[in-house]
């Protein structure tokens, strides 16, 4: 997956939200329609946040793929429902699934 590279920051035009990688534009979040201002500025930091809350998914995922297999080969006890593995597998595919 390519992803626009540096860091992602935003910026506040007149009527739109802006996230931007240097000169890239990344996104827009207009400031007009139904949405609070709380929302659309929660929504540009949730997009300026996501190469680095994909990463830290990868990390995540690939920590708790270690902790298993250790646990595995040294008989832990595991008693927990453990989905976290398959909900990091799923938003990592859902972040890196090519658009048509």
């Amino acid at each position: 997956m390519n992803v626009t590279k540096g860091k992602w920051e935003i910026h506040d035009g007149f009527s739109t939200l802006y996230v931007f990688s240097g000169v890239y534009r990344i996104a827009d979040i207009p400031t007009t329609g139904t949405l609070t201002d709380t929302e659309r500025l929660a929504n540009a930091r949730l997009i300026a946040a996501a190469p680095d809350l994909l990463a830290a998914c990868k990390m995540a995922d690939a920590c708790i793929v270690l902790l298993l297999q250790h646990c595995r080969e040294n008989d832990c006890e595991f008693s927990h429902d453990f989905s976290a593995p398959k909900m990091l597998k799923e938003a990592i595919a859902k972040a890196n699934k090519e658009t048509k």
